[in-house]
């Protein structure tokens, strides 16, 4: 191993730790076993019969390394090396040419590219502390002490068999700022103004970033970033010379800082947080007026929030936010207050629909919410109370369909609870500021009445809603529990023409039969009943059942047992009262 290091290694150093541990220890022991300690001699380097230098030696001693000026080299093709030793001596040598060319193409071998070095900014600092953002503005003229960060863009993969070296000579200028070298390498040294970073074998280059600051002043040409197989010196690639200046004190850069859109949104979003919204719009507004936004949903909430503001109101550009995030982004939530404006915009902007979608939006939203407090009452064992306080909050908002349906659910709970009027009698009812407390005790009629006086509110107030003829069938049977027969047979029939289409036709005409029944009035319950049993309705057993229950009043045994049997079996009733009539039994006079 030893002599083969001496043969072919050359003059450099292996980039992997582990290699270079084990050629120094294969080299020390090569050493330590050999006669150098009886070395005693003078080699003469000659150059093409030129003395270069004269070496002593007097026993055991580390290598000697020097460098041959240009002009010795002169311009011929071949040159001869050799060295005349007197004395006593064994030794090894390697040579490694280096140069710099004053100009190059710009091409590199092997696949291997260096796109770019790029001097730029650092990053923009705010209230004394970084934003966080790399910034992309070139720096051509750096102050004294200013920081410039460095990118060298490279595509590049090592060899398997073999490391890559990637060397990258520093201004003159400038001196490397600590602990800012960023890259996939696996060591690296400063010499001579030039960083050599090695990476390992089969490991993709990539991009590498460092810091540098201004000491110097005066304009620096720096040679351009090399890529060195550390096997084969053959293999190479090359990028660009570039130039950069570092002035003199107190003067001034020319460079025209150049903010990108990160930066444009960071340094936005600072002074949004901080309420200072016309220093946050110069930057986040240029950002709005892209096809392609960055982070569109939070920008588009931030110039929402800014243009709402009295002193930043701007109609078309709340519109347009407002657009993306309802499109877009439906979860985000828009405060009550932010939402009037938006619907203002839409009207000062001629859009009285939109405006009025989005007013009618915002009134439901804003109800459903407040509406949770009812459900909260409920739940919390107050269910009058909870009555109590939707109804009230009805007179504070228009009639939208939200709040309409509100009302007609209201109502039916309010029938549901009628039956349980002794325990409502002893909940304390709820009282506001707004709403003052209902003083009246709770009773079975009393609540079917008032769940009759919201379901005739729905009803005089949304005649079109879809829940129209649901109400109106509610309603008809809160009548029938307060044996209102009149009531029942006039909001039944004329639920017949009004609702024509509705589906519960069938309901309407079984309860005008079964109110004219109540009233006695057997023919034109006859009339109805006929109706519905022969329909095909949900309600065709209902309307046989209460013909039968006609002709029993009447005493017709016949027809009423003929109807009562076709619904027996679903009827317990009807059954008993075919069993009835169909009885024998012979009574006598009590003899005494």
């Amino acid at each position: 191993l030893a002599s083969q290091l001496l043969a072919g290694r050359g003059a450099g150093r292996h980039v992997i730790a582990t290699r270079h541990g084990v050629a120094v220890a294969a080299l020390a022991a090569y050493y330590a076993e050999s006669e150098t300690e009886r070395d005693d001699a003078r080699i003469t380097v000659l150059l093409d019969g030129t003395p270069l230098k004269v070496i002593e030696r007097r026993g055991a001693s580390g290598a000697v390394r020097f460098d041959i000026p240009s002009e010795q080299l002169g311009t011929k093709q071949e040159l001869v090396l050799r060295f005349r030793l007197e004395g006593r001596a064994r030794y090894a040598y390697a040579a490694t040419f280096r140069g710099f060319r004053p100009s190059y193409s710009g091409k590199s071998k092997r696949g291997w590219r260096v796109y770019h070095r790029r001097y730029l900014h650092a990053p923009l600092r705010h209230r004394g502390k970084s934003i966080g953002v790399q910034s992309t503005s070139p720096v051509k003229n750096a102050t004294l002490g200013q920081r410039v960060e460095v990118e060298v863009s490279v595509s590049a993969r090592a060899r398997k068999e073999s490391a890559l070296i990637v060397h990258e000579p520093l201004p003159a200028g400038m001196a490397l700022v600590p602990n800012t070298l960023q890259g996939g390498f696996v060591h690296h040294e400063l010499q001579d103004g030039e960083l050599r970073l090695y990476f390992q074998p089969n490991r993709y280059v990539g991009n590498i970033r460092y810091a540098l600051v201004g000491r110097t002043p005066g304009t620096f040409r720096v040679p351009p970033t090399r890529l060195v197989d550390e096997q084969d010196r053959s293999r190479v690639g090359r990028g660009e010379v570039t130039t950069l200046s570092v002035l003199g004190p107190g003067e001034q850069s020319p460079d025209r800082y150049q903010l990108n859109d990160s930066e444009r949104y960071a340094l936005g979003s600072l002074h949004f947080a901080e309420g200072e919204l016309g220093k946050a719009l110069e930057y986040l507004a240029p950002l709005f007026e892209r096809k392609k936004r960055p982070n569109e949903r939070d920008l588009a909430k931030m110039i929402l929030w800014i243009h709402t503001a009295p002193e930043h109101y701007d109609a078309r550009r709340i519109v347009a936010a407002f657009e993306i995030l309802a499109v877009r982004y439906p979860d985000l939530e828009v405060p009550f207050d932010k939402i009037l404006v938006v619907g203002r915009a839409y009207r000062d902007l001629g859009e009285h629909e939109r405006a009025m979608l989005v007013f009618r939006a915002t009134i439901d939203a804003s109800f459903l919410s407040d509406s949770q407090i009812g459900a909260i009452l409920a739940d919390q064992g107050q269910p009058l109370g909870a009555v109590d306080y939707q109804e009230a909050l009805w007179w504070h908002y228009p009639g939208s369909a939200e709040v309409a349906g509100s009302l007609f659910a209201t109502a039916q709970r309010v029938y549901e609870l009628a039956p349980q009027w002794r325990a409502l009698a002893k909940e304390q009812r709820l009282s506001l500021s707004w709403m003052p407390a209902r003083e009246e005790k709770p009773t079975r009629v009393a609540l079917i009445a008032r769940a009759i006086t919201m379901l005739r509110f729905f009803l005089a107030h949304h005649p079109q809603s879809p829940l129209a003829d649901d109400a109106a069938f509610s309603m008809a049977n809160a009548y029938l529990d307060l044996k209102r027969h009149d009531d029942v047979v006039v909001l039944s029939q004329r639920s017949l023409s009004v609702y024509p289409k509705s589906d519960f036709q069938g309901s309407f005409r079984y309860m005008t039969a079964l109110g004219h029944f109540w009233r006695r009035d057997y023919a034109k319950a006859l009339e109805h009943g006929k109706v519905v049993a022969e329909s095909k309705t949900r309600f065709h057993r209902l309307g046989k059942y209460i013909l039968g229950q006609i002709h029993h009043a009447q005493n017709d045994p016949a027809q009423a047992i003929r109807w009562y049997s076709e619904v027996k079996q679903h009827f317990a009733d009807a059954g008993e009262a075919i069993e009835y009539f169909e009885r024998k039994h012979l009574r006598l006079p009590e003899v005494t």
